[in-house]
């Protein structure tokens, strides 16, 4: 935890001064509210997010459309489940509530699925593995807004195609001589090279790009490469 705050403090020294965790009572109290209701307990990293962001975790934004990662939050949600208002997903510690999707973003923790994976669930079913860890989460979640402050311009792309991530990022790689971030994974390709950034993930037949640079031609350099790719259905 405390290399992805100095990485995010580096980029945004402010950073450090908005952000706040959560005591040792409401850890205590989330530990036994966690394990009384789904029976597993909390993995040792996102205690460590707790204490050091469990209150305010300022420009992440790691629920979009409103929702919390807040323990006061998470610790009514998990007594919510005790009482039977919510259901519990198997395996899964829920860590993000609220948005207007109303999707759950949640940890699955079991020695069957090895490091906690981080997962979006959907009436209690897990609907997608969202990163391989918590850890990498959160930096992959950060990179963007470390591309804007490096770069002036940003654009979106989505592609239709039958490649996998994995052989989208290695030709980004390949062609442009992009260093691959060590915190991209299978389901996210976080890269940058001296003249852009790139963040790059797959929600099953479409390829998201988002793309920040400053002077680059992007329809004269990058466009034809994803084209090679699949069919570009939309850019913004």
């Amino acid at each position: 935890m405390d290399n992805f705050i100095q990485y995010a403090t580096n980029i945004f020294p402010d950073f450090i001064k908005k952000i706040k965790g959560a005591n040792d009572q409401e850890i205590t109290k989330i530990e036994e509210i966690v394990k009384k209701a789904i029976g597993i307990p909390i993995p040792d990293y996102y205690k460590e997010f707790l204490k050091r962001l469990g209150h305010s975790n300022d420009q992440l934004e790691l629920i979009p459309e409103g929702g919390t990662t807040d323990i006061s939050d998470i610790i009514d949600y998990h007594e919510e489940i005790i009482q039977g208002i919510e259901v519990k997903t198997d395996d899964c510690i829920t860590f993000g509530i609220g948005g207007i999707s109303s999707r759950e973003i949640a940890l699955v923790c079991s020695p069957k699925h090895g490091e906690p994976k981080v997962v979006e669930i959907d009436y209690n079913t897990i609907d997608q593995t969202l990163s391989e860890s918590l850890e990498k989460f959160l930096f992959q979640n950060f990179f963007p807004s470390e591309c804007t402050k490096i770069y002036q311009k940003s654009r979106l792309y989505t592609i239709e195609s039958e490649y996998s991530l994995e052989d989208v990022a290695q030709k980004i790689q390949n062609d442009f001589s992009v260093e691959r971030q060590w915190f991209s994974d299978d389901l996210n390709f976080c890269g940058k090279n001296s003249n852009f950034g790139i963040y790059i993930d797959k929600v099953e037949m479409q390829i998201h790009v988002m793309f920040f640079y400053d002077k680059w031609s992007f329809s004269k350099i990058l466009e034809p490469c994803f084209k090679d790719l699949g069919t570009i259905i939309n850019y913004d």
